[in-house]
């Protein structure tokens, strides 16, 4: 019995989304609209405690209820196989794929992934 605990423990553990694989990289592009990013330069992000804590802020990210309006996004990112726009000021995020929902970041998450992106910014 205590083999079986030890085992669902390990197979439970494995199989949380904070256990998967973290990507090599995260880009970022500047917005112009939904539709059409600024053609500047990219933001690329590297460092893997800064792509797991952009990772655990969107996984953590709170569903928004209720119809939204909002501008065009400032940013967009690639995050592994998903692609999302994110409203830096108000910490708004959209999968590409579902424009009809939003999710906002936690203030903790919010304030990670604002210092990882304005420090790339940054940086020459």
């Amino acid at each position: 019995m205590r083999s079986f605990f030890l085992f669902l423990a390990v197979f439970l553990t494995s199989c949380s989304p904070l256990s998967a694989r973290i990507p090599e990289k995260i880009t970022v592009h500047e917005m112009e609209s939904f539709d059409e990013n600024i053609q500047a330069e990219s933001i690329v992000i590297k460092d893997k405690e800064d792509i797991r804590k952009f990772q655990a802020g969107i996984w953590g990210a709170g569903k928004e209820s209720g119809a939204v309006d909002l501008d065009d996004p400032e940013l967009a990112f690639t995050l592994g196989k998903e692609s999302y726009f994110l409203w830096l000021e108000s910490g708004i995020i959209m999968n590409q794929k579902n424009t009809h929902t939003v999710y906002m970041l936690t203030e903790r998450d919010y304030k990670n992934i604002k210092r990882i992106i304005l420090e790339r910014n940054e940086s020459p």
